[in-house]
């Protein structure tokens, strides 16, 4: 299984607006990561146009995730606030399995956004209150860096799925130990990222990428899945 290496300068890929995204109250994002330096402040995917620019703003930080420079894993929904985020979690060179998972029907941020790494749910620190759905805007879907090209990405990604649904703590596992997502319902893009050249959407919706930079190399230990 291959994989699509970053630079941490100018590479990305852009998937553009996937408008299914855009006011959901529900959302799963999964993707394997292999950083090429412990501590970084870089977007790992995001919907944003400018980080910090917009309250309808989605980004999955290696950071801290208000631009700091970190080992953190964390998911911000807005400007640089709210946020949950998990502390050192990134080690150079070791590919991680990360997930959010979030749902705006939640009692309290701990219901809304559930961080997975491995397969495992996180204790999460959380800062502001997690919104009850996603706001809407043109803004595209990248991964590598955000939509003004500011915070590159240095390191390695693969076998990117994305779900207008909040996964259970079951389904991430087993999403974990599959390129091949096991559960299809809501899904709205799967990215193996194993093309240099277009990083195709397998899920039907469309979603194909286009890859600046980013170059091919080896993935991550993980099976291709049952058909």
């Amino acid at each position: 299984m291959m994989a699509l290496s970053f630079d941490g300068v100018d590479d990305k890929v852009d998937f553009g607006d996937i408008n299914a995204i855009d006011g959901s109250s529900l959302l799963t994002v999964c993707v394997w990561y292999k950083p090429t330096a412990a501590s970084d402040a870089a977007v790992i995917w995001g919907k944003v146009a400018s980080v910090g620019g917009d309250a309808a703003d989605l980004v999955l930080w290696h950071g801290v995730g208000d631009g700091s420079v970190g080992a953190d894993f964390a998911f911000v929904m807005g400007t640089t606030a709210p946020k949950g985020r998990v502390a050192g979690i990134f080690s150079a060179g070791v590919w991680v399995h990360l997930a959010i998972v979030y749902d705006g029907g939640g009692a309290a941020n701990a219901d809304r956004l559930k961080l997975y790494v491995n397969g495992v749910a996180q204790t999460v620190t959380f800062s502001g209150t997690i919104p009850a759905s996603i706001g809407s805007s043109a803004d595209t879907v990248t991964i590598g860096t955000d939509g003004a090209n500011a915070w590159d990405l240095d390191g390695v990604l693969a076998h990117l799925k994305v779900w207008t649904a909040a996964l259970t703590a079951a389904e991430v596992a087993q999403e974990m130990e599959s390129a091949r997502p096991a559960r299809t319902a809501n899904l709205v893009q799967w990215s193996p990222l194993d093309d240099g050249v277009s990083a195709k959407d397998y899920s039907g919706s469309g979603n194909h990428g286009t890859v600046t930079g980013a170059v091919q190399i080896a993935g991550p230990p993980v099976s291709y899945g049952s058909e």
